[in-house]
């Protein structure tokens, strides 16, 4: 509809339009002056130095322990800052074994972080310890604690952090709490696989505006060459993309851009960050800040473990099909190796106890029956096609090539399918299959001397998690996976990619929080806005 403008309203609009043009000039004008501010800073700073640099602290609170990491970057970074890593610290107790339920004391849960801080302090100059932000992200282990302990744990943490008495690094906020953030939670199992996604992309620098690292000198004849992972991703095609799929002791995360985009895909944004996507029909790139992210809580290897023995042991007392691996108390294991015995206390009703025994038979096929039927609930109907474990719904991956399951390297090394620190890549699922069904068929004795790791009784057992990653990525469509620990010399963690988007969120955010490291020359743009 065509309105009629009057000459008064006219004349305020031309004169709207040429102070909008104006300002506009002005902060082009501006825009361009930080940049070459930036360049200069940048050429003559390249070399860096410990002045130069910002610090920060990011705790990945798992569900077996807390680990904690120092990184330095630039804070004068273009658009997506290099971290390097300064110092690992020592590992501490779960936050999720302070529940009351697993017997632990909530409010001793902040004090629990203090070694790790202290740590901290010898990486980080002491004149940078005021602006040192320190985040913490829990994860599956504390998903999974009853929501009370959940609550207080996380209350005790974040109020102990945010007192400046206990440690001297910059928190979110400060008491009274009437402003800024807290920067310790709880992550949901979406987040910690877009983290991963994007920690896998910054080492294979794939993120957009990310600046190329000088190339690294490669030894090809070091029989434990790191960066391998490198050199086999090089052979694929130039259209792939890449995707994170990954175990932890309570849950598997996968993460990966949809090569055809659909509405229907669980779409998860990682703005402000954004990677180089590729079209699977046409091989068109562009910017993109979606991915596809699911965690399947539950299914982390010794999660994963428990629900197995759980379900064979109720299936025997009701008379179920598996009755057969059973005699009383004690059932014939099949997930475990031939030789393994282990011993679980259930509580079947409040106050009564009974103890199980699991003795191992090494049968890979039962093994896989098993793991699909209490495990990945391949029973359950998929709704929206096509589903993965439990019916959840997983797009097409097509042409993406899945790096991580670190976990089946701990069986490929030992036979000789990998070497120290590198990758393998099979070159069908029949391949990962008999790796799998040579681990599962051997008795403990052989596993034990050919160096495959013992962890039945702590973790999961080689057998049970080369069947539990095997039958998983099949439910996925069988994609191309290539089983690593890192990318050149680094290793993939989550966190690294937590960090990444702290750093990019707050630098980006209008509300940064007080004491915040960043670029002098962001000053001028602030102060001329």
């Amino acid at each position: 509809m065509t309105r009629r403008l009057s000459v008064v309203a006219l004349a305020l609009l031309c004169a709207a339009s040429l102070l909008h043009l104006s300002a506009g000039a002005s902060r082009l004008l501006v825009d361009d002056d930080i940049e070459k501010k930036k360049k200069k800073h940048k050429k003559k700073h390249k070399k860096g130095g410990a002045g130069d640099l910002a610090y920060g602290i990011m705790l990945d609170a798992g569900s077996g322990s807390t680990k904690g990491a120092v990184w330095s970057w630039d804070p004068c970074y273009t658009t997506i800052p290099k971290l390097t890593l300064e110092a690992k610290l020592s590992r501490l107790p779960a936050l999720s074994s302070f529940a009351t339920v697993e017997g632990g004391d909530p409010h001793a849960a902040g004090q629990s972080l203090l070694p790790a801080l202290d740590e901290a302090k010898s990486a980080i100059p002491e004149d940078k310890w005021g602006s040192a932000p320190v985040f913490l992200s829990s994860t599956a282990g504390m998903r999974l604690i009853p929501e009370k302990d959940r609550a207080l744990i996380l209350r005790v943490v974040n109020i102990w952090l945010a007192d400046p008495d206990n440690h001297p690094f910059l928190y979110g906020t400060r008491p009274p709490f009437t402003n800024g953030e807290f920067w310790a939670q709880t992550i949901s199992g979406d987040d910690e696989g877009a983290y991963g996604f994007l920690d896998l992309n910054y080492l294979m620098g794939r993120l957009v505006g990310q600046e190329d690292d000088e190339p690294e000198e490669i030894n090809e004849d070091d029989p434990d060459n790191d960066h391998i992972e490198r050199q086999v991703a090089k052979k694929r095609t130039a259209l792939d993309a890449f995707g994170w799929v990954d175990t932890g002791g309570a849950s598997l995360q996968v993460s990966f851009a949809p090569q055809e985009s659909s509405i229907l895909g669980n779409v998860y944004p990682v703005s402000p960050i954004s990677f180089t996507h590729i079209t699977n029909s046409t091989g068109s790139q562009y910017a993109s800040a979606i991915v596809y992210s699911h965690s399947w809580n539950g299914l982390g290897q010794r999660e994963a473990r428990k629900r197995m023995q759980l379900g064979l042991s109720k299936s025997a007392r009701v008379g179920l099909p598996s009755e057969r691996f059973s005699g009383g108390h004690i059932f014939s294991d099949p997930c475990l190796l031939q030789g393994q015995v282990q011993v679980e206390t259930y509580e079947l009703s409040p106050g009564r106890f009974e103890n199980y025994t699991y003795v191992g038979s090494g049968d890979f096929y039962m093994c896989q029956w098993f793991v699909d039927d209490f495990v990945l609930n391949l029973r359950e109907e998929c709704l929206l096609a096509p589903c993965a474990a439990a019916g959840v719904y997983v797009p097409a991956c097509g042409s993406v090539v899945f790096l991580g399951f670190r976990k089946m390297l701990e069986l490929a090394r030992p036979l000789g399918l990998a070497t120290k620190h590198g990758a393998w890549a099979p070159d069908s699922y029949d391949d990962i299959a008999a790796l799998v069904h040579q681990v599962c068929t051997m008795p403990a004795e052989e596993a034990h001397a050919m160096g495959i790791e013992d962890d039945y009784r702590t973790e999961s057992g080689p057998c049970f998690r080369g069947v539990l990653m095997l039958r998983f990525l099949q439910t996925m469509g069988s994609p191309k996976i290539i089983f690593s620990d890192r990318i050149d010399n680094d290793k993939f963690t989550y966190a690294r990619g937590a960090m990444l988007w702290n750093i990019v969120t707050q630098d980006q955010s209008i509300k940064r929080v007080k004491g915040w490291p960043y670029c002098d020359q962001a000053d001028a743009r602030i102060a001329m806005e």
